[in-house]
Parts: C-alpha cells; structure tokens; sequence
C-alpha cells in the first residue's frame, strides 16, 4: 500500500515538474517574441531619427 501511495505521489511531483517546465518554455517564448517586437521598433525608430 505504501509503495503505490508513493508512486502516485511521484507521478504528481513529475506531472508538477513538467507543468512548471512548460510554463517556462512559455515563459521564454514570451521574452524572445517582445525582444523581437522591441529590437524591430528600435531600428525603425532609429531610421526615422536618422532621416
């Protein structure tokens, strides 16, 4: 009984595991889509200075 109580147990701690690590993918998306965003307005800031 102990032993299926713990396998249960480490099931939800790896399904807790993979849920934090796909938030953080999400996380990371995220960052790298408004750097993008960002790095874009800059150069078309800097262009339009620049004229």
């Amino acid at each position: 009984m102990a032993e299926a109580t713990s396998l249960d147990t480490m099931a939800q701690m790896n399904q807790a595991f993979r849920n934090i690590v796909n938030m953080l993918h999400g996380v990371r998306d995220g960052l790298v889509r408004d750097a993008n965003n960002y790095e874009q307005q800059e150069q078309a800031s800097q262009q339009i200075l620049s004229s």
